[in-house]
């Protein structure tokens, strides 16, 4: 989540804006979710990832001083409790320098989960049903805390 200050003119006021990122390449072979860390590939993923929205958070792009009153600051950082999202979400940490005051401890809601029967029906989902309704409380929970209207401050 990050707050956007400094814009004038017409309209002005609270931009709330909401960064949504996926984990990077992680290993398939294990069951486990702590072994599902991210392979090499998707720990440069999330490098470039990081480097590239320090650029955007920034309000610079490579040089031009016109976005300067744009600087966008970062409010909180937040996470799943999956092993790889974790990764990629202190990787991307790591390159924002300092920039992310609160990083949050992983958040279970955000886990992925199934939120809606597919429709067609896929043979090889099996009968998702039950997987569903557990996953529809935690999805609602996550969309709630993390999807609101900017307070106006």
């Amino acid at each position: 989540a990050a707050k956007e200050e400094g814009l004038g003119g017409a309209g002005a006021g609270v931009t709330r804006h909401l960064i949504l990122i996926r984990h990077g390449q992680y290993d398939e072979t294990h069951s486990e979710d702590e072994k599902r860390v991210l392979t090499p590939l998707g720990r440069l993923q999330a490098k470039l990832t990081g480097i590239r929205l320090a650029e955007l958070l920034g309000g610079l792009a490579a040089g031009d001083d016109s976005a300067a009153g744009n600087r966008t600051d970062v409010v909180a950082m937040h996470s799943s409790d999956l092993a790889r999202a974790k990764e990629t979400a202190e990787i991307i940490a790591s390159e924002l320098n300092g920039r992310v005051p609160s990083r949050t401890a992983p958040d279970p809601d955000l886990n992925e989960a199934m939120p809606a029967l597919v429709i067609p029906t896929r043979a090889d989902l099996g009968d998702v049903g039950k997987e569903v309704e557990e996953a529809r409380e935690a999805v609602e929970r996550a969309f709630r805390r993390y999807f609101y209207r900017a307070d106006g401050e």
